[in-house]
Formats: C-alpha cells, structure tokens, sequence
C-alpha cells in the first residue's frame, strides 16, 4: 500500500512540474487556451498532493482505511476530469488543427 502510494505521489508530482514548465512557456500550448484554463489547470493538481500524503499515512497506520482513501483519490480524478466539451471530432476536424 505504501509503494502504491509512493508511485502515485511521484507521478502528480511530476505532472505538476509538468504543468508548472508548461504554464510559464505558453509556446507548450495550444494556441486558443485561455488563462483562466491554465490557471485552473495549475489548481487542479495542488489539492491533490497533500491527499496523497495523508493517505500515504493511513498507509503505514492503517492500510485498510488507506484502501479506501486510495480509492477515493480515484474517483475524485475521474470526477474532476475534463470530457470532450463538443464531442468526437472528425478526422477532418483533426487534420485541420494539426501544424503542416
């Protein structure tokens, strides 16, 4: 369970790195992104951190309440994920956004 949590520690925090190099270089990203996007995605991952931590904790205290915890980590992901706003697009629709 610790080992678990360890990974997934690791790896929001590198996407938070990821998405704090991103934020400061805007060349990154794709022309049209607000900053108001940006600025929500940099919040997203913040809140995330110390709830790995803490679960981390129950981890080595109490590894079945970590179960739980690791699980709700999961569906709060699930639930704070963006879906396609207006759909599948096309392959026309890709092609036409995509750089020559």
């Amino acid at each position: 369970m610790v080992f678990y949590g360890l990974s997934l520690l690791v790896i929001q925090v590198l996407l938070g790195m990821l998405r704090a190099v991103a934020a400061r270089d805007r060349s990154l990203i794709r022309q049209g992104v607000s900053d108001d996007e940006v600025t929500a995605m940099l919040r997203q991952a913040a809140p995330g951190i110390g709830f790995y931590v803490l679960v981390i904790v129950f981890a080595i205290l109490a590894p079945k309440v970590a179960a739980f915890g690791y699980l709700a980590i999961a569906v709060i992901t699930v639930m704070r994920a963006r879906g396609d706003e207006h759909g599948p697009r096309r392959p026309a629709q890709r092609a036409a956004d995509e750089p020559a």
